[in-house]
């Protein structure tokens, strides 16, 4: 009898892990936004609790317990002690996944430390010394907040390990306004990390070595543990976290340029197929109703993801801006320095970017609005349309009644605003017999130019009748004199022609 049992078992734990990788990517599905917001809140746990359960089986420990967290300034928490774990489910899908698969983590580093697998020497003793508990169960080692924080090894490895899968699944949420959102926010988080960790590098030393001190002395850590990770620090070595996490950021800075080119190109695809749509239908002598409804339909969807979209290049822009701004005032730039620093440029130009891409989402949300427009007038017939409007009779009545209400319920208001009223009429009043007095004196004003012209014209008739008689005078005159030397000359012609 042959007995094949490498392959055999290779086959049968390669199958496992196909299994288990198509069951979770068929919850993690479920964290695309626009079918994760479909779901109530104890429906969300129950998926956060099915993902759990696959991944815990495939790491081999014991599943969480998972609970509704409620405090709005905190993502998440991992209790060791009860086994529980708390989600904050008040932010986006995406922000509820990575949180859930960062305490995981942290579920995950307990497991490790007591059966003394998964990590690197260096690693396993720093995360056991930041995890140590005194004898009521309280964590006696770990830093809640500022550099302990931030570059503890098991918070680094938390922080790297969800990043990790969620880039993984980058594809199934690529063209997601709000995965894009999603990865703005961890850039910012990384950047920071990383940024602390070189800035800070002597202090976090300082901070491991002491807790690796106060372990040992507690009893917590061997005497080989302990001198491992004081000859880790003494030789300025870098950890597994500290390489990994410069690492990941560069990974989702490619991971984001992509998403934003398939996001770019779903709202492309997703406008003409609209416009197709809108102009098959909207112009022919008997549109389908139902078909034009349908549209209108879609196309509330993607001004919703436009939406998502705008809320995403709006905080860029604006961050951007104050980005620019501090950074010309901390180096007291002039304008022709600004043309030749090359940050402040490469600043510029992504603040260029953000703000053409909000103007091209607000041309794309008036073309949608646009069409819906239309789409209602075709839709809703005219006497619809009428009839939504009160009839001048009804909506007198419906004054009435509200002014009765506010009447009982605000009086005093109601009486200030009839005296105002009152006052202002009277005011009106005022205005308008001034104007009209001022009307009259104006017209009494041209009555006394225009008599005035008519004696001017008149005056200047008699002036001209005079020049009229002086002139006629002067052509008589002309005229006797004119035919005398008339006659003179005729007779000298004559005189001339026959004396030849």
């Amino acid at each position: 009898m042959i007995f094949q049992w490498g392959p055999s078992l290779f086959l049968s734990k390669a199958n496992e892990e196909l299994q288990f990788e198509g069951r979770e990517k068929e919850v993690i599905q479920k964290f695309t936004s626009k079918i994760w917001n479909q779901y109530s809140n104890n429906q969300k746990i129950g998926i956060l609790q099915n993902l759990e359960n696959i991944r815990a089986k495939r790491q081999g420990r014991r599943p969480v317990n998972i609970k509704e967290y409620n405090l709005k300034e905190f993502y998440g928490e991992y209790n060791g002690n009860e086994n529980t774990m708390f989600v904050n489910l008040n932010h986006s899908s995406y922000e509820v996944l990575d949180t859930y698969l960062h305490e995981a983590r942290h579920a995950y580093q307990e497991k490790s430390v007591k059966k003394g697998e998964g990590y690197d020497e260096h690693s396993f003793n720093m995360i056991k010394a930041e995890n140590v508990v005194d004898e009521n169960g309280n964590l006696y080692n770990y830093i809640e907040d500022g550099v302990g924080y931030d570059t503890a090894c098991c918070e680094l490895d938390a922080n790297n390990e969800a990043m990790r899968t969620m880039l993984s699944y980058s594809e199934e949420f690529g063209s997601d306004p709000e995965y894009l959102n999603y990865l703005e926010e961890r850039k910012n988080h990384f950047q920071d990390v990383n940024e602390t960790l070189k800035e800070e590098r002597e202090q976090r030393q300082e901070i491991q070595k002491e807790q690796a001190e106060k372990a040992y002395y507690r009893g917590d850590l061997s005497e080989e543990e302990y001198t491992e990770i004081k000859e880790h620090v003494e030789e300025n070595r870098m950890d597994r976290m500290e390489k990994d996490s410069p690492y990941i950021e560069n990974s989702l800075d490619y991971t984001k340029e992509h998403c934003e080119e398939s996001v770019g190109q779903e709202l492309r695809e997703r406008m003409t197929d609209s416009k197709e749509k809108f102009e098959s239908e909207i112009y022919k002598k008997h549109p389908d109703k139902q078909k034009l409804n349908e549209l209108r339909q879609d196309n509330n969807q993607n001004l919703e993801y436009i939406k998502q979209q705008q809320q995403r290049y709006n905080s860029k822009e604006n961050e951007k801006f104050d980005e620019i701004q501090k950074y010309v005032n901390e180096n007291n730039l002039t304008p022709r320095e600004c043309q030749n620093d090359e940050k402040y440029q490469e600043m510029l130009n992504e603040y260029s970017t953000a703000k053409e891409e909000n103007a091209s989402l607000r041309y794309q949300k008036e073309v949608l609005e646009e069409q819906n427009k239309q789409i209602d007038e075709v839709i809703t017939p005219k006497e619809e349309q009428e009839e939504k409007r009160l009839p001048q009779g009804e909506e007198q009545e419906e004054q009435g009644k509200n002014i009765a209400r506010r009447m009982e319920e605000e009086p005093e208001q109601i009486v200030a605003e009839t005296e105002n009223e009152e006052l202002g009429m009277e005011e009106i009043a005022g205005e308008e017999e001034q104007e009209t007095e001022n009307e009259e004196l104006g017209m009494e004003e041209i009555t006394g130019e225009e008599e005035q012209e008519t004696e001017n014209e008149e005056l200047g008739m008699e002036e001209i009748a005079g020049e009229d008689e002086t002139e006629a005078e002067n052509e008589e005159m002309e005229t006797d004199s004119s035919s005398v030397d008339s006659s003179e000359g005729e007779d000298e012609d004559e005189e001339y022609t026959y004396s030849y």
